[in-house]
């Protein structure tokens, strides 16, 4: 969550405040490491010969299910991990590089495996846990802002989580940054400042490569209000969104996702390299796409043009006060991979919120009819960006029309240019056929017009269109892909005078002069 009022599609009275202030960070504090080994001495031979009958006694004796032992990265789409719960943070903005407030410190630590005893006992296995939230000072920085690094005592808290992961049988779904507000600009507008942030965050996701314990890598929470704030623009956020999701790719198969802040959010992130999508849904979400719990899977791909990733609701109310085994039972219902519920340290936010967890425990037990397999999405090709180079041009110049598009699925299909006048005629029309596109993946065309001499001066519109190889269907339609100006050309400059014919008069000394 975050403490600007939710965008919905019209206008929704109320914020919901999900931030610390600065009086909620650090409230616990402590010094030192918990040492979850065990040190086992060498056991006598009467020792070893009782262990020995022991465990085969317990090996062929009927038990309780067994306590899985990761072994490999886990994937979101597994039936363990659909309920799921958000820590967000015990110390905001210090859980993770804080030396006495950290996970790795005596009182954190503590108070972690209390909460997560709890959540195993309700049969919860996965965690959502913020990490670099706020001004990520975790993040070290040169003078001019760029990011160099992460501090050391990260690593000391990360390692000492996945113990805990360990211990209580969890995968954490790691949150990267609370918004892309939190910390310098530049980091998202600046090539080379977020380039520098890809390289500081790459050494984390090479350390823990492919652990069974992290089930994703989620770079922002819910990155859309600052967008839709006009904060920061969006196709800076969608770059940085892309480069991250290729850095933790580069070092490890464990997933990559991002935070929406509703489900109409997630249509801004396809064909960026996520694995997942992970919306955020509450009450005062109640219509319309932002409504998950209104809408299937199904629906969200077919209707809305989503692609086929798994969904994640990553947020949602979950208390006493609500309905949460019904809840979950509906998001299971409707397709959705899991639903992880708002929180498990409530004295911590300022919302209060706080987790059911023996309605979690009894949709365990008794999680409702099988869900109805979710139908692959139906083709869909979406336009993106497009634009004109150069804006102004001169009859018998060349334009250039660029056009991105989005696929749901690997197909061929056919773009469409054409160019209007003024008064509505189409003057020029080209097209490309049996154009490959990958799925989920953007794809760019572009198309080459030579302007013929006897086009008017004034303002021309580019239209474009992508179609089923042949053009029978049409998938999308754009009548704004761009614009040109055409110019009168400059008048013909008269040809220049003649040069003089030269002079081959030589001056002789005495003054008189004579010709060759």
């Amino acid at each position: 969550m975050t403490a600007v009022a939710f965008r919905l599609t019209g206008t929704l009275a109320g914020a919901v405040n999900r931030k610390s202030t600065g009086g909620e960070r650090g409230r616990r504090a402590g010094r030192g490491i918990l040492d979850w080994r065990m040190q086992v001495g060498s056991a006598s031979r009467l020792t070893r010969s009782v262990l020995a009958c022991v465990f085969v006694l317990v090996a062929v004796m009927p038990g309780p299910r067994q306590v899985f032992a990761a072994s490999s990265v886990p994937s979101v789409t597994d039936p363990r991990y659909f309920m799921g719960a958000n820590v967000a943070w015990f110390n905001w903005g210090c859980d993770f590089g804080c030396a006495d407030k950290g996970v790795a410190s005596t009182a954190s630590n503590s108070a972690f495996s209390t909460t997560f005893a709890t959540v195993k006992a309700a049969g919860v296995h996965t965690v959502r846990w913020w990490t670099f939230e706020g001004d990520a000072s975790q993040i070290t920085r040169d003078g001019s802002g760029a990011p160099t690094g992460l501090k050391s005592s990260v690593y000391a808290d990360f390692d000492a989580a996945l113990a805990l992961a360990d211990k209580y049988d969890l995968v954490f779904d790691f949150v990267l940054f609370s918004a892309q507000t939190g910390f310098p600009s530049t980091w998202f507008t600046n090539p080379d400042h977020r380039q520098k942030l890809a390289n500081a965050l790459a050494p984390l996701f090479e350390r823990y490569k492919n652990h069974p314990r992290i089930l994703a890598w989620e770079l922002f929470n819910e990155p859309e209000y600052d967008i839709w704030g006009s904060k920061i623009p969006l196709d800076a956020a969608q770059a940085t969104v892309k480069l991250l999701a290729n850095t933790v790719h580069a070092h490890t198969s464990n997933a990559v996702t991002v935070g929406s802040a509703t489900l109409e959010g997630v249509l801004m992130w396809t064909g960026l390299g996520l694995d997942f999508y992970s919306p955020h849904w509450y009450d005062q979400m109640s219509s319309g796409l932002q409504c998950a719990r209104c809408v299937d899977v199904a629906t969200v791909r077919n209707t809305y043009g989503a692609d086929g990733l798994p969904i994640v609701v990553g947020e949602f109310q979950g208390g006493p006060e609500t309905d949460a085994v019904q809840r979950l039972r509906d998001f299971r219902t409707k397709g959705y991979v899991g639903a992880w519920a708002w929180s498990l340290f409530p004295d911590q936010t300022q919302d209060h919120l706080h987790i059911d967890l023996a309605a979690f425990s009894k949709f365990a037990g008794d999680p409702g009819p099988a869900p109805a397999p979710v139908a692959a999405a139906q083709t869909s090709v979406r336009l993106l960006a497009n634009w004109v180079s150069p804006t102004y041009a001169s009859p018998g110049q060349n334009i250039v029309v660029y056009q991105d598009t989005l696929s749901t699925s690997d197909t061929s299909v056919r773009v469409d240019f054409e160019v209007y006048d003024s008064q509505g005629r189409k003057v020029l029309q080209t097209s490309l056929e049996d154009q490959p596109v990958a799925a989920r993946q953007m794809t760019s065309f572009s198309a080459t017009f030579t302007l013929p001499s006897s086009l008017l001066p004034g303002k021309y519109i580019v239209k474009a269109g992508v179609f089923a190889p042949g053009g029978g269907l049409q998938y999308d339609w754009s009548d704004s892909a761009g614009a040109f100006v055409v110019d009168t050309p400059p008048p013909t400059p008269p040809p220049a005078p003649a040069a003089p014919a030269p002079d081959d008069t030589v001056l002789q000394p005495d003054g008189s002069d004579t010709t060759d």
